[in-house]
């Protein structure tokens, strides 16, 4: 990335004497340069991409990135708010935190009034709510899981009890019922014989 600054570096170098040329281009370049921009908004500026490599390879969400980048670029930020916030991102990402929906809280509190280090405590602070929230979530549904875990054990255990009960039943129940049946099928035999020498 400083690579590449240096290099944009350069071709505006190169480009400033082209279009000093022409009165028209002088006009143009007082419109777009402003009035308030001094030094140190332009090393703010110069910062930006090595911070946004730095956030990237951090592994922050590109959208929120690109989103800082777009507000600084339309003057929603100032360029030392988005390299703050930039840089807030990537901390946070180091620590496995997500950064997803950041940039619209960003932008709100700037509409807000809010900037410079408020700004970037109010961001900090943000993310650690949300971080908490969902900290409590996954504690919550953790909790619900394991209680989900103890209801169907619990469940397993009483239907395991019934089958139980349910076997020795049967169990019980088995001989007394072929009991009965074994003297009937005896008395049928002997009343067979019986019948056999009757006839003879």
């Amino acid at each position: 990335m400083k690579m590449w600054s240096f290099f944009l570096i350069i071709a505006f170098l190169v480009a400033l004497p082209l279009l000093a040329q022409t009165v028209d281009t002088d006009a143009k370049i007082a419109k777009k340069s402003e009035p308030g921009m001094n030094v140190e908004e332009l090393k703010q500026v110069s910062r930006l991409p090595e911070v946004v490599k730095d956030a990237r390879d951090a592994g922050a969400e590109e959208e929120e990135i690109q989103s800082i980048v777009k507000g600084v670029k339309d003057k929603k930020l100032s360029a030392d708010e988005g390299a703050n916030t930039i840089k807030t991102m990537e901390e946070n990402t180091r620590t496995g935190k997500s950064n997803k929906g950041i940039s619209e809280f960003v932008f709100q509190q700037k509409a807000n009034g809010v900037k410079g280090k408020e700004l970037g405590q109010a961001i900090k602070k943000e993310l650690q709510e949300r971080h908490q929230i969902k900290k409590q979530e996954r504690k919550n549904k953790e909790e619900n899981e394991e209680e989900q875990k103890k209801q169907k054990i619990k469940k397993e255990q009483q239907t395991q009890k019934i089958r139980s009960q349910d076997e020795d039943y049967r169990t019980n129940a088995e001989p007394q019922k072929q009991e009965p049946i074994k003297k009937k099928v005896d008395e049928d035999k002997s009343e067979s014989k019986t019948k056999k020498k009757d006839k003879k």
